[in-house]
């Protein structure tokens, strides 16, 4: 879009303006896109753990179940 535009203006100024505004543009995305890949990689490093905190509580349940079946038998 910010092409179109740029190809339509007659200011050279003008055209400095939008193609700053794209570089701009270009350079936001690219933030963008390394803080997705940050955050990306955030989460699962916490889904990690979390997976790991599940398989402890499981272990710990699975161990009160036979502490109780050995008190009722």
């Amino acid at each position: 879009m910010l092409t179109s535009i740029e190809n339509q203006l007659t200011n050279e100024r003008s055209k400095r303006i939008v193609r700053k505004l794209k570089n701009d543009y270009r350079l936001a995305n690219s933030v963008l896109e390394l803080l997705d890949d940050e955050i990306n990689q955030e989460v699962m490093e916490r889904l990690q753990i979390i997976s790991e905190e599940l398989k402890e509580l499981e272990r710990v349940q699975e161990q009160i179940i036979q502490q109780i079946e050995v008190t009722r038998g």
